[in-house]
């Protein structure tokens, strides 16, 4: 009976597997604070918040900036995605309270431009954050802003806190045509479909209105009961009041049709002085 040789059968070469790709841009996991950590923040950023109302009352709002709660509550969409680098872009940063919370979930190699129109504001912000190569400051009207050469030309998500009710408004550049530039930048300088968060403080456009009807009431109260030249002055006062009652209504409808176009949700955040109105989406690049 003859054998049957049987060769040996080579077991199969698995060839090692590459190793995984490092991650050359961790981003730090979102860490619920307590609240003794956001009001050392929020203490951190009032003291010169304060100090630039007095020196402008009328053009910065309120003496007190927006809390870190109203801040983390506008950054809840801005997730950075992926490895590569994501740059962020906030606009009327003030003295970095919405800075101060941002910069906590960005990685190493993701950016945070800041610009803002004050230039002593902008030295507390290098102050606060000049050592952290990820932020970089800029010295602008965000509508007259351009990215420099060799830096993103468009960004991943904005951030604005800057007070539209307090804009300054001319014969030749009425505050709501200057806030229709400030929202055109906003859709020139990010990306199609990227968030976008905007912070603004409960009753300022109420009181803003009341004021002008109140003015616009006095001077027409004067323009009837003056006579010579105080009616003159208080018929010259009527026509500028109501000038200007009638470009705040203007002002608040571009605004409020900005927030349709782009379907911004509306939140309230109580832990604020005083509240706040906090408006967050994403930016289209064209809307019906």
């Amino acid at each position: 009976m003859s054998s049957l040789a049987v060769s040996p059968i080579a077991a199969p070469s698995i060839a090692a597997a590459a190793p995984a790709p490092a991650n050359i841009n961790p981003r730090p996991p979102r860490v619920v604070e307590g609240h003794l950590s956001k009001i050392k923040d929020w203490a951190i950023s009032t003291p010169p918040f304060a100090r630039a109302w007095l020196e402008n009352p009328f053009t910065q709002g309120t003496p007190i900036p927006l809390s870190p709660y109203a801040a983390q509550e506008m950054l809840k969409s801005f997730i950075p995605e992926g490895k590569e680098p994501c740059h962020f872009l906030e606009a009327g940063a003030g003295t970095g309270a919405i800075t101060a919370q941002a910069v906590k979930i960005l990685g190493p190699k993701d950016t945070l431009t800041l610009v803002e129109l004050d230039p002593k504001l902008c030295g507390v912000l290098i102050a606060r954050f000049g050592n952290d190569k990820r932020v970089k400051v800029y010295n602008s009207a965000i509508q007259d802003w351009k990215p420099l050469a060799g830096e993103p030309q468009k960004y991943d998500g904005l951030l604005s806190s800057i007070p539209f009710n307090s804009l300054p408004s001319t014969e030749a550049l009425p505050s709501a045509e200057l806030l229709k530039d400030i929202l055109g930048a906003y859709v020139r300088l990010v990306k199609d479909g990227k968030p976008f968060a905007h912070a603004n403080y409960v009753g300022t456009s109420t009181l803003c209105r009341t004021g002008l009807s109140m003015l616009s009431t006095r001077s027409s109260i004067l323009s009837v009961v003056s006579c010579g030249e105080k009616r003159a002055k208080a018929k010259a006062g009527l026509v500028k009041a109501k000038a200007e009652f009638d470009n705040f209504v203007a002002m608040t409808k571009v605004w409020k049709d900005f927030r349709s176009q782009h379907q911004l949700q509306e939140t309230m955040v109580k832990m604020n002085a005083p509240f706040a109105w906090v408006n967050a989406g994403t930016l289209k690049a064209k809307t019906e």
